[in-house]
């Protein structure tokens, strides 16, 4: 049976708990000894130089690496050692640095996919191109939610014609159609012009409206203050600053880390 790992009134505030987590890669350590918390309807950003360990702790909260050691606690239960399809079935989505859509299909087959991998089961059930679907109620949703980041007139579009910001939308919403409780989206707006960095924002803060939790790993500061509540910001493995983005990206430590002092 498994237990509990958080307190009643930690559970209330907090989604997500990482204790102690330390991941090496031939003996250089990634993450060290890393520890934070989340709270609940909340927007994160995670920042640091090249090599700092961003993608290696979205990787590790999602089990595509397996932490050396430390716990991983999401709703306040102990998800370390899950594998990915069920940490993505208990209420956690997550978009990569590269865009991961399926070019040869429409971009309503996209969605498709994607709300019917919600809808059934496990993180590889949406990733096979070739199921059918014909439910209206599917159909309905996904216009819904392209219509959110002004996508809905690309619907019958092949995805690999879209532009790189529209393929980049797309790839957030079919993580947004698994109505998960946190997201990770990893460099969300990188490449992408203006008028999509906006709407990538203003999703982000309609998410939150919901009662969603967000986190991102982000390099454009002006992304970062405008979208971000809190800045979490990892240098060679470890946290140098925390806090809202002014007072994070004003620390000493900081710009240390990014300019060499």
């Amino acid at each position: 049976m498994e237990m509990n790992l958080t307190t009643n009134t930690q559970q209330q505030t907090t989604i997500l708990h990482l204790i102690n987590i330390t991941r090496t890669f031939d003996g250089v350590k990634a993450l060290d000894s890393l520890s934070f918390e989340i709270s609940k309807q909340s927007i994160t950003a995670i920042i640091g130089p090249n090599g700092s360990g961003k993608t290696t702790l979205f990787n590790v909260i999602t089990k595509f690496l397996k932490p050396d050691t430390g716990k991983v606690i999401f709703k306040g239960k102990n998800i370390t050692y899950l594998a990915p399809y069920k940490i993505s079935n208990i209420g956690i989505g997550r978009t990569f640095q590269t865009i991961r859509i399926f070019p040869q299909i429409t971009v309503m087959e996209n969605m498709l996919l994607a709300l019917e991998k919600g809808r059934i089961e496990g993180l590889f059930y949406g990733l096979n191109p070739f199921i059918k679907h014909s439910s209206k109620e599917l159909e309905r949703k996904a216009e819904e939610l392209l219509s959110k980041v002004e996508l809905k007139d690309k619907i019958n579009e092949y995805a690999g014609n879209l532009s790189h910001g529209q393929r980049r939308l797309l790839e957030i919403m079919r993580a947004v159609a698994l109505n998960a409780d946190l997201y990770l989206f990893d460099e969300p707006t990188a490449g992408v012009f203006p008028e999509v960095r906006i709407r990538i924002l203003t999703l982000f803060k309609s998410l939150k409206e919901e009662g969603k939790t967000i986190i991102f790993v982000e390099h454009n500061m002006e992304t970062v203050r405008e979208g971000a509540e809190r800045v979490i910001v990892l240098d060679k493995g470890k946290i140098i600053a925390d806090g809202e983005p002014k007072i994070a990206l004003e620390s000493e430590k900081v710009i240390e880390a990014y300019f060499g002092g």
